[in-house]
């Protein structure tokens, strides 16, 4: 199994919520998406719940369901061991869990947080801390509102690690210092195969830091379907992926967020080392290591490439410029990138590159 790059648990003040912003002579620019209207993680945890004692223990193989479920709202659910589920976790608005735990299962879900495929109500703000979760049918973590990951490993699911329909509902996801692998099957591929997707990400954003996303069938990490909100993805080792390793698609706006009005958007791909992605070697796609396909606001900056598909980072505006979910023309900024393998689209009209290698 590859390491982590950077694997940040010692998980020490995760503290206030991260506030991209965006510094760019240039007139085509990101403008800034709105702050986040919320702290994006608990206070730091230091062993089993670090500044606050647990709330609930949950003994090796038992049932931390009826522990999230006796447990009050913004409780800590304490796990050490191995758990194996039957059905999907469903939590409380602001519970964490913590490890270091293993769960596995039967089911198609390990934690279902937007909760509408079993019938469940919604759980926001619920933190996840230091767990390896994997072999579900679907994915380990159903993301929703406010959803943060610390740590730990998601892995051998059949979707992806993570997945997010997010809906442009408020509330900032953060994902830091998390190992995705090894998750996707063919059956998905195209659809939601990857480490994680985000579809209608909203406008609190998400940011992915410190993180290793390896070995996934279909993307690494991928945002989808009009994102809007600052997708922020930075200082990531992101490798050997079968089709792109970072996707933005479709994204850096919306007309469907608010009737009658664009919503913008923006991501910041900044400080990744971003290596051997499209191993799948198709030949009529835009597979690479960052890729931009019919997205706009885009900043890439101060990644390292090498050995990805057709080229270290793919700009590009495909036919989907119309349509229920379209997409946009293409429009980044590409600076201070060492790409070896190459930048693919900085002859595009709405992409400026400037000090790349």
């Amino acid at each position: 199994m590859r390491r982590p790059l950077v694997l940040a648990l010692s998980l020490v003040a995760v503290g206030a919520v991260l506030v991209a912003s965006l510094i760019v002579a240039d007139d085509r620019a990101p403008s800034p998406a709105p702050a986040p209207s919320r702290s994006s993680a608990p206070e730091s945890t230091s062993g089993a719940a670090g500044a606050r004692d647990c709330d609930v223990s949950v003994p090796d193989g038992g049932d931390i369901q009826a522990a999230a479920d006796a447990a009050p709202v913004g409780s800590v659910v304490c796990l050490t061991g191995t758990y194996r589920i039957a059905a999907p976790i469903h939590a409380k608005d602001g519970q964490s869990f913590v490890g270091p735990a293993s769960i596995t299962g039967t089911t198609h879900t390990g934690f279902e947080l937007k909760g509408r495929r079993s019938g469940l109500d919604e759980a926001i703000d619920v933190t996840l801390i230091d767990l390896d979760i994997s072999g579900f049918e679907l994915r380990a973590v159903e993301c929703w509102r406010g959803t943060t990951i610390l740590g730990g490993r998601l892995h051998h699911n059949g979707r992806n690690g993570l997945g997010c329909g997010l809906e442009y509902a408020r509330g900032h996801v953060l994902i830091d210092g998390v190992e995705l692998d090894h998750n996707g099957s063919e059956g998905h591929l195209g659809s939601g195969a990857s480490g994680m997707k985000i579809a209608q990400l909203g406008p609190d954003g998400l940011t992915v830091r410190n993180s290793n996303i390896h070995d996934n069938i279909g993307n690494g990490i991928w945002c989808d379907v009009q994102c809007v909100g600052t997708f922020l993805i930075e200082d990531n080792l992101i490798t050997a992926n079968a089709r792109k390793g970072v996707h933005y698609e479709k994204s850096g706006a919306s007309d469907e967020f608010r009737e009658g009005e664009v919503v913008e958007g923006q991501a910041i791909i900044r400080n990744n080392v971003v290596t051997g992605n499209g191993t799948e070697g198709r030949t009529h796609a835009a597979d690479g290591g960052i890729v931009g396909v019919s997205s706009r606001n885009m900043l890439i900056e101060g990644n390292t490439t090498a050995d990805n598909h057709r080229a270290g980072i793919v700009l590009e505006t495909d036919g989907r410029l119309s349509g229920a979910k379209h997409g946009w023309p293409v429009e980044a900024i590409v600076r201070h990138d060492d790409a070896d393998d190459g930048i693919m689209g900085c002859d595009e009209a709405g992409v400026s590159c400037s000090g790349a290698e």
